[in-house]
């Protein structure tokens, strides 16, 4: 199972890219969890998350996000804006991928 961790401001707009994702995942045969945390959750879950995604609308705090994730030895990178929405599942899941093999 892979533990994908969203942070966006309060961890509440992303419900419809976690069901976008999940739905992905079981159309995928593929094992995920997914939770979306606010900004100032990050620090206490990033060690539960095997991945970290931040939302578009928090990226000018991303380099703070970065540290506190690269401390904990979790990959991090941005959301693209196009990919956060009801249709993103897809585009959210190959990140995570990408992620996680290093490329």
């Amino acid at each position: 199972m892979v533990r994908i961790l969203l942070v966006c401001s309060a961890g509440m707009s992303t419900s419809i890219l976690i069901r976008a994702v999940e739905k992905e995942a079981v159309a995928r045969g593929q094992q995920v969890s997914v939770r979306a945390v606010g900004t100032t959750e990050l620090e206490s879950a990033v060690g539960d998350a095997d991945v970290v995604l931040v939302a578009p609308q928090v990226r000018h705090r991303f380099p703070q996000f970065a540290e506190i994730a690269r401390a904990a030895g979790k990959p991090i990178a941005l959301i693209e804006p196009k990919a956060y929405g009801p249709f993103g599942g897809p585009a959210i899941l190959d990140q995570v991928a990408q992620l996680l093999s290093g490329s």
